[in-house]
């Protein structure tokens, strides 16, 4: 009996819990989204400027594209999106051949 009532009470506490920090995670995006619409900041200005005022190394992606012919182009123009400073794209035909 004594089993089951602390099962049901650590039930009850965990469940409590989570949703506290559910409901505190909500806060905290609501008020992340206020500050941001309050102050007219954009995301992706303040990743361009964070990436401009800090020593950015160069970045290599490496794309293994073996029978890829239907979605090459769609990466390669998803790539060319990224932003990133110093960027290098490498297509590698990762067939092997005995």
């Amino acid at each position: 009996m004594f089993e089951g009532i602390l099962n049901t009470s650590l039930y009850v506490i965990s469940t409590y819990l989570f949703l506290v920090v559910l409901m505190q995670l909500g806060l905290f995006s609501l008020a992340i989204g206020a500050v941001r619409k309050e102050h007219g900041v954009d995301r992706r200005q303040v990743v361009e400027d964070v990436l401009q005022d800090m020593e950015v190394f160069p970045c290599s992606i490496i794309v293994p594209c073996y029978n890829e012919e239907r979605g090459i182009v769609q990466t390669v123009h998803s790539l060319r999106q990224v932003n990133y400073p110093e960027k290098e794209m490498l297509f590698v035909c990762d067939i092997v051949i005995l």
